[in-house]
């Protein structure tokens, strides 16, 4: 089986296993702090309903501690006086545990009737009037709060009023926080327990190609070849409206031969030895060439929340949004075809009908609210 699948036979195992299970249990605990710190408090704008006493605007400063700077910030546009507006703050998906919101530059009175902070990883959370007196502390002797009926009243008699968070803002995401955690310490349980550099496709390919199946079906080569100048046709300006096409060529390739080993023989969705070598043989084909790309171009250049980001396949900026894709589509593959495996007993009609139910049903659940791929700058 591993000669089918492309797999060095000489492997350089860490022992015992306990110490693998030890380290797998360390990195969920790495991966989900920086889960916590880096994606869970990324903010991508503040959203402020305010009314002022004259005309001002608000900034707002950032920052994963205590401690704020000018760098920091942003600044809304102003708002006119006497009239409830809403002013959209831009953060840029900046890190935002803490935050200082600064109410104008002059003295005077503002009535906040709402704060929200959104996201691209978790629902964006409102805060009301009472709420944010709850969550944020006036500046001391300078600014007073006073909740109304239905807004809160900031009144300040000295220039650059501001209140502060009391805690550190996190976005509730479950697929982040502990599923994703989950997958990472498993491929890195499988990379601790099947180390070999001979084994790298990026590697072994040089000497020879060999495909999952064993085989390599030489009018899908074809196929794919024109699926990538039909995308270099769009990038480049030759074909506009075309690279779309060749996308969906790719997925819909990409989708048949990495289903076809379970179509040919299907128990093999149930054997940990197979799926954990096919996963495993996928990660090694991406991930040493996507990582080395990110840290090349984000994280060398001092955007490292962005980096981590895409380490984590939450982020895929211009061409990179196809990653995430792929990522997600090898983490639900396993459990498609076990599925079909244990409910359909190999009966195709049954097994269409399944997936169709599945497709449906992703479609239904699976929203922005549980699973984010965010590229481009939208969701």
């Amino acid at each position: 089986m591993n000669s089918d699948l492309g797999l060095s036979p000489q492997i350089t195992r860490i022992k015992p296993i306990w110490m693998q299970v030890g380290s797998a249990v360390l990195f969920f605990v790495f991966i989900k702090l920086l889960l916590s710190y880096i994606v869970l408090s990324s903010v991508a704008k503040v959203t402020i309903e305010a009314e002022f006493d004259h005309a001002d605007s608000v900034r707002i400063y950032y920052s994963a501690t205590h401690h704020f700077n000018e760098k920091l910030s942003k600044q809304s546009q102003v708002f006119a006086s006497g009239k409830k507006e809403k002013r959209d703050i831009h953060l840029g998906d900046r890190v935002a545990r803490r935050m200082r919101v600064d109410l104008g530059a002059q003295p005077g009175s503002v009535k906040l009737y709402s704060m929200e902070f959104h996201s691209h990883f978790g629902k964006t959370v409102h805060l009301q009037p009472g709420q944010i007196a709850e969550q944020f502390t006036p500046q001391s002797d300078t600014a007073v709060f006073t909740l109304m009926d239905d807004y809160l009243l900031v009144t300040s008699v000295s220039n650059d009023p501001y209140m502060t968070s009391k805690g550190e803002l996190r976005y509730r995401n479950i697929f982040i926080s502990i599923v994703l955690p989950l997958v990472f310490s498993y491929a890195f349980f499988l990379f601790i327990s099947n180390f070999s550099w001979q084994a790298f496709p990026a590697i072994r390919d040089l000497q020879h190609k060999a495909s999952s199946l064993g085989t390599n079906i030489g009018s899908l080569d074809g196929i794919r070849g024109l699926a990538a100048l039909m995308v270099l046709a769009e990038h480049t300006g030759v074909l506009s409206g075309i690279g779309a096409l060749g996308v969906r060529l790719f997925f819909a390739l990409s989708g048949f031969l990495l289903a076809t080993p379970f179509i040919q023989e299907p128990s093999r969705a149930v054997s940990y030895r197979y799926m954990s070598t096919f996963i495993f043989r996928r990660l090694k084909r991406i991930l040493p060439m996507y990582y080395t790309f990110i840290t090349i171009t984000m994280l060398f250049f001092n955007k490292g929340p962005q980096a981590f980001r895409h380490y984590l396949f939450l982020q895929g900026d211009g061409h990179l949004w196809t990653i995430a894709q792929e990522m997600f589509f090898y983490l639900m593959l396993p459990i498609v075809v076990i599925a079909i495996f244990v409910l359909c007993k190999g009966k195709k009609i049954f097994s269409i009908v399944l997936l169709m139910a599945i497709l449906l049903l992703s479609h239904r659940f699976l929203t922005i609210d549980v699973i984010y791929f965010y590229g481009y700058g939208v969701h």
